[in-house]
């Protein structure tokens, strides 16, 4: 039961060594692929600036129609199986995004079968789908996530990391007690939240840096809460999710360490690989509080961008002309962070 990332692994594994295994989940998760359309970079690549400067509905269009091309013209079997999985949630990018499609392969060779209509009840030796099948079993093996308790903080009642600055700081609680790794990106990494939240925070420790007035406090949350609850729609349950590139930039912004900077000028090969390139935590030390310029130019270039001439050119024509439909009220425009 689940499929989030530890799910997809665990659920790969058992597969393969048993008699009869079946998935249970309420939805069809959107998956992405490890190697996406097969191409030799992986999913993380993906998380350029390039990329996501394409506004919500655009993309929305373009992933839906690309899955439809890949159910008939995918390169391989698991290629058309992870198109045919994601074509069954019309909301892609309204969801956390299971990055590990090992498990597609047991689906494809027949050694996995799948229900996504839920649990209606369990007996002693079966379980009953809501879809009325009855499937025997000896074995259920839960992921299905954790209860997340904050009673040991006994002047506040945290229910929901929403209602906290940037996942991590009450407003009556203030540096007294500061919450690190309850931000997890529907695209990306939790260590590399965490480590902007850290570093924000040592900031605010040190004296360098502080926190916005109680009012502009306030606010803030209210406004990125709400962002993450008209985005993440399709999760309403899972109240850590944040958008990754939005996330990471307006840590940079507050701790004071933006990749764009005007130095970029004269370095037009590191300003490529920033927009059309991953957003790994090494973009967030070329300037600023803790950086270390010319270790994180080395990484950063080492790493391959995803995109051709041609494909940059076209994305950024989408995202024109995605923005021109949005100011003639003929595109629904993103939420703002």
């Amino acid at each position: 039961m689940g499929i989030g990332e530890t799910a997809a692994d665990v659920v790969n594994e058992i597969a393969q060594v048993t008699e009869s295994c079946t998935l249970s989940v309420r939805r069809y998760q959107p998956i992405v692929e490890r190697y996406p359309a097969g191409r030799p970079y992986t999913n993380d690549t993906y998380t350029s600036q390039l990329l996501h400067s394409v506004p919500l509905a655009a993309a929305g269009t373009f992933m839906r129609l690309g899955m439809n091309r890949n159910k008939s013209r995918g390169k391989t079997a698991a290629a058309w199986a992870v198109a045919e999985w994601n074509s069954k949630n019309p909301h892609f990018f309204n969801h956390f995004l299971t990055k590990n499609d090992a498990f597609i392969r047991r689906i494809v060779d027949n050694t996995l079968t799948v229900n996504a209509s839920g649990i209606e009840r369990l007996g002693k030796d079966y379980v009953l789908f809501k879809d009325g099948r009855r499937k025997k079993i000896d074995t259920i093996m839960l992921n299905t996530g954790y209860i997340e308790d904050f009673s040991i903080l006994k002047d506040v009642n945290i229910t929901d990391v929403h209602r906290l600055y940037k996942h991590m700081i009450h407003p009556d609680l203030g540096l007294g007690a500061v919450l690190i790794g309850w931000a997890r990106p529907a695209a990306g990494g939790v260590p590399a939240c965490s480590e902007m939240q850290s570093r924000y925070f040592a900031l605010l420790c040190s004296g360098k840096k502080a926190l916005p007035d109680r009012v502009r406090l306030q606010n803030l949350i209210e406004r990125q809460a709400a962002y993450e609850n008209e985005v993440f729609h399709g999760n309403p349950d899972l109240r850590t999710l944040v958008h990754y590139n939005h996330y990471m930039l307006d840590f940079a912004k507050a701790i004071g360490c933006l990749p764009w900077h005007p130095a970029l000028v004269l370095d037009p090969q590191l300003a490529h690989r920033l927009c059309c390139g991953s957003q790994t935590p090494h973009v967030y030390r070329l300037f600023g509080p803790h950086s270390s310029h010319r270790a994180a130019r080395k990484t950063v270039m080492s790493l391959p961008p995803a995109f051709k001439t041609s494909q940059v050119l076209g994305i950024t024509a989408v995202s024109v002309a995605s923005r021109v439909l949005i100011a003639m009220g003929l595109m629904r425009p993103d939420p703002v962070y």
